[in-house]
């Protein structure tokens, strides 16, 4: 694969009021890194990243 999308809806912080993520991980160089390399959040009780968490692969 090439790169890699995980939804997180049920992820949270208190303190900035998140409610959700989604990760996304770069294959670079044929591999990937410890870290993604973009973060993407929701407002709090959103569930931001739901929709990804069942969609299964998307090259298919």
């Amino acid at each position: 694969w090439q790169d890699l999308v995980v939804g997180a809806p049920y992820y949270f912080e208190r303190k900035q009021e998140v409610g959700g993520a989604v990760y996304v991980y770069m294959n670079e160089v044929g591999g990937f890194q410890l870290h993604p390399s973009l973060v993407l959040t929701g407002p709090s009780y959103s569930g931001f990243g739901f929709a990804l968490a069942s969609i299964g692969d998307v090259n298919q």
